[in-house]
């Protein structure tokens, strides 16, 4: 554990620090990701028979003792700067603010999540430069699923990664294992049709069969390598594949080192991705902004509407007719003249209504895997506060539009409450095209679904060697 004021020192170290940042779950993959990104890079390095020491102005590479700075190491020294500079900044984006009211800003408007992913994508994005073949081996899968559910299929990116050879793909596979089958069988067939060493000539003059049959040994044998049919049957004897080098696999497969054309095609691909991610968070963060606006000002409105009926009960007639009554009319609270309480009554049973339709909501919704931003709950006060304002203007219209006595039940208080759950409910009608572009929001930020025009997002890009 590095302390304070050792030179090169990074926050994502401090054990204090990291308990103040674990109360929010969403900072720890952000932290987990971060130190990834820094062990990458380390190995990489590493992995080019080059050090990594942390100085006052950050990590740096020095010069091998002997040897000469080379080109490659200045754009290594590069790189690694604007990476362990991107985590910085990421790891001062998870640190809490120290005012109360800044956290609760904090927490209410996200801004603080936005700019830890922006410059953790910056960070994962440069460290693909420094990747040996292993490394890039390894990411490659993830970074075309990314590509793969951010960018569209004619994206020039996503057709230059798909030039990256790709060990994953069903093709590749195929011939890897008939390249290596027949490795097999060549090397096999070269020891089983090897010729063998003439025998010792006896001792005396052979007779005509021993001569034959001596003949027929040192004549050589003719064989044919599998897919040769050039070989078979002309008594030509098929020169067997030269081994592959030393320490090459037959079915490996070449990537360039750090720094090199896979590494730069796979960091453009990806940043292009992360691009794309971050805007459409983005734009879901902001959607998420619209439907606060929209919570706020219908709340503001419904104080208004209920400041008002306090004041002045008659402005707003919710009282029903009904039969069998000495005036003739049902209100809210059961009198039968206008009553302050008639609107808070109404509004209440409205809030109700609108609940339920909440909860009925929430049952079959699907979470979209990967967004930063809920809008889950933005969008249930949305409903409340719009089931409120329904249940009122229904009462108020279907009295407008009632001009006899109603019957039965709906003339009595408990129908006349039942009627504004009701219209409490049927809010969903008019908020259902705010949850359709909430859920195409979600599903467009989510790195689960596929860009728009392709398949499955699981799907690998075309390219093989």
């Amino acid at each position: 554990m590095k302390a304070k004021d050792e030179p090169g020192y990074l926050r994502i170290r401090d054990d204090e620090w990291y308990d103040r940042i674990k109360r929010e779950t969403w900072k720890i993959p952000v932290l987990d990701r971060l130190y990834r990104v820094e062990e990458d890079v380390r190995r990489a390095i590493s992995a080019a028979n080059w050090r990594l020491v942390d100085d006052h102005q950050g990590p740096i590479i020095p010069t091998p003792p002997g040897q000469e700075r080379s080109a490659l190491m200045d754009e290594a020294q590069a790189v690694v700067s604007a990476t362990f500079w991107y985590v910085d900044r990421a790891a001062q984006s998870l640190t809490p603010p120290d005012r109360r009211w800044r956290r609760c800003w904090e927490r209410l408007s996200r801004g603080s999540l936005a700019r830890a992913y922006i410059n953790l994508h910056a960070a994962e994005t440069s460290r693909v430069l420094l990747l040996s073949a292993d490394q890039l081996m390894a990411v490659l899968p993830s970074i075309r699923q990314r590509v793969a559910a951010y960018l569209p299929i004619g994206d020039p990116h996503r057709a230059a990664l798909g030039l990256v050879p790709d060990p994953t793909t069903a093709t590749y596979q195929i011939l890897t294992r008939t390249r290596r089958h027949s490795d097999l069988a060549t090397d096999g067939s070269a020891k089983a049709h090897a010729p063998a060493a003439p025998p010792a000539p006896a001792p005396g003059r052979p007779g005509r069969r021993n001569r034959r049959r001596a003949w027929t040994r040192l004549r050589p044998r003719t064989w044919r390598r599998p897919g040769d049919p050039d070989a078979a049957g002309k008594g030509k004897t098929a020169a067997a594949d030269p081994p592959p080098a030393a320490g090459q696999a037959a079915d490996s497969t070449i990537f360039t080192d750090i720094l090199g054309q896979h590494q730069q095609i796979a960091a453009e691909a990806l940043g292009e991705a992360c691009k794309a991610e971050d805007l459409q968070q983005a734009q879901v963060r902001h959607f998420r902004w619209v439907l606060w606006g929209v919570f706020a000002g219908l709340l503001v409105l419904v104080v208004l509407v209920g400041i008002v009926a306090i004041i002045e009960p008659t402005y707003l007639p919710l009282c029903l007719p009904a039969r069998g009554l000495t005036n003739g009319i049902i209100c809210p609270t059961n009198g039968h003249k206008p009553n302050s309480a008639d609107l808070p009554l109404i509004l209440g049973m409205g809030t109700i209504g609108a609940a339920l339709a909440v909860a009925t909501s929430l049952t079959g919704q699907k979470v979209a895997a990967g967004v930063h931003y809920s809008l889950s709950v933005v969008q249930g006060l949305v409903k409340v506060a719009f089931g409120a304002l329904t249940a009122v203007l229904g009462i108020i219209i279907l009295g407008s539009l009632t001009s006899q006595e109603l019957p039965g039940i709906l003339g009595t208080q408990q129908g006349l409450l039942t009627v504004a759950v009701i219209f409490g409910y049927s809010q969903q009608i008019f908020t259902r095209l705010i949850d359709r572009q909430a859920n195409s929001l979600l599903n467009a930020a989510s790195p689960t679904t596929p860009a728009t025009g392709q398949g499955p997002a699981s799907a690998t890009l075309a390219g093989t060697r």
